[in-house]
């Protein structure tokens, strides 16, 4: 769903809070088909915000807007055609609920007993034989915005606090992104976004998450002797970043705890999040280092950062982290 056509390309300035108490940080607020794109001056990406589900928060500006009720980020917007795209899409979207058939009464014991029963005898019946196929469909249809969206509520899940925030490194980041994008981009897939944190206990030098995010480890930034090698390790978590693999493997694994979910009649709509979240740390399977692997770092313009954007990456992320 998307608002009238008029805001299909429409930016804006905003101010950003990431925590409480942090200070506000002007950003640059992009209206997607379904999104709210916020980023960096640089084009450095912040986060992605599905605009069905914000929130308003009391605030001084025009509009001020959550993820969620629970979320400390605020977003803080002035500009009218921006707040009016972000109204008429929430509009649309309420009447879209309004309009649907009313949810049914939250099932029995019993009859969830019975409903997994059935599911359990699907799967002894061969039908869940054709359901990784379905789920690949599913996750390629899914707009680039929405993986994109999962990505980086994976990426805040995992990592919170330990995520490097420096702006000089950022700004390298961003390039090293792009730089990986293009050698990434020859198979299709979604931009590359590259990101830092100092995570605790030993694991492969970054990981994958839906829409072409990767995080990466401080200590592997630490150990890598230039930015090449850098990029280098980085090749597999990039490759698989970009396939849209992590997105069909969230769908898959976020079906098996909503079922746990339905024995305990706890659905949670969060449990896609946990499960790209959880692919971010071990004991998941990390990125393997093949094929694609290779072609990412065949294809990939050396060097992948100048002796600049290198010196304030390491200084910013890696060194006393």
């Amino acid at each position: 769903m998307t608002a009238a056509p008029r805001y299909d390309i429409l930016e804006a300035p905003g101010w950003y809070v990431g925590a409480d108490g942090a200070p506000p940080v002007e950003v640059l607020v992009s209206f997607g088909r379904a999104t709210l794109t916020i980023q960096r001056f640089d084009e450095t990406p912040i986060t992605h915000w599905p605009i069905a589900s914000l929130v308003d928060m009391p605030g001084s500006a025009a509009m001020t807007l959550a993820p969620d009720n629970a979320a400390p980020e605020r977003l803080a917007l002035q500009d009218r055609d921006m707040i009016e795209a972000i109204n008429a899409l929430r509009a649309a979207a309420q009447a879209a609920a309004d309009a649907a058939p009313k949810a049914r009464r939250p099932l029995g014991p019993g009859a969830r007993w019975a409903l997994a029963l059935l599911f359990v005898g699907a799967l002894g019946a061969g039908l869940w034989a054709a359901a990784p196929g379905a789920i690949d469909a599913m996750s390629a249809a899914a707009p680039p915005e929405t993986r994109a969206a999962l990505g980086a509520a994976a990426v805040r899940a995992a990592a919170g606090d330990a995520l490097c925030a420096d702006p000089a490194a950022a700004a390298a980041l961003a390039r090293l992104s792009a730089a990986l994008s293009t050698a990434a981009l020859a198979q299709p897939g979604a931009p590359v976004r590259v990101v830092v944190a100092a995570l605790p206990g030993p694991d492969a030098p970054a990981r994958a998450a839906p829409g072409g995010w990767v995080l990466a480890r401080a200590e592997a930034l630490a150990a890598a002797p230039g930015p090449d090698a850098f990029a280098d390790l980085l090749a597999p978590a990039v490759a698989e970043a970009v396939s849209g693999a992590r997105t069909g493997r969230a769908l898959r694994d976020s079906a098996l705890d909503a079922l746990r979910g339905l024995l305990a009649g706890d659905l949670d709509a969060a449990s896609l999040t946990r499960a790209a979240s959880a692919a971010l740390r071990p004991p998941a399977e990390p990125p393997q280092d093949g094929d694609a692997a290779r072609a990412v770092r065949n294809a990939l313009a050396r060097p992948a950062l100048s002796a600049d954007d290198w010196a304030a990456l390491r200084a910013g992320c890696a060194e006393g982290r």
